[in-house]
């Protein structure tokens, strides 16, 4: 619920009174953003459920995806580094996300199965020439 000053009241009629009420609403929403997506497996296509969302390092429990890898945070208008996590994948840092008050953005994103990462280790041996 909105909290009005009594003072506030009296300045309008009763005909402007739910006008000015609908703009405060209004005026009042429009103090966040919304940033949505979807996380996906990178092989499969399959939703990743329980990602954590690090939001410029700040992780929280709130912030991660549903059953079917979706996710909606509503943050403050500014300039993020979005950072999705999870046991078995490796990270993905997704810079200069632009939030904007009112505005949803979509921020979708696929992670790589760290179960599906060859690494490769090389080792180069070097012999001392003889001098004759």
């Amino acid at each position: 619920m909105v909290w009005i000053p009594t003072r506030l009241l009296f300045l309008f009629n009763r005909k402007s009174l739910p006008v000015a009420l609908l703009l405060i609403g209004i005026l009042r929403g429009q103090g966040t953003g919304t940033v949505s997506g979807n996380v996906l497996d990178s092989q499969t296509g399959r939703p990743i459920p329980g990602v954590t969302i690090a939001i410029d390092g700040q992780s929280s429990d709130r912030n991660a995806t549903d059953s079917d890898g979706k996710y909606t945070l509503k943050i403050s208008p500014g300039n993020y580094t979005l950072r999705f996590s999870s046991p078995n994948y490796s990270s993905v840092d997704l810079t200069d996300v632009m939030v904007k008050a009112g505005e949803a953005t979509d921020v979708s994103t696929l992670l790589n199965n760290k179960a599906n990462v060859t690494t490769l280790d090389v080792v180069e041996k070097m012999g001392a020439i003889d001098a004759t």
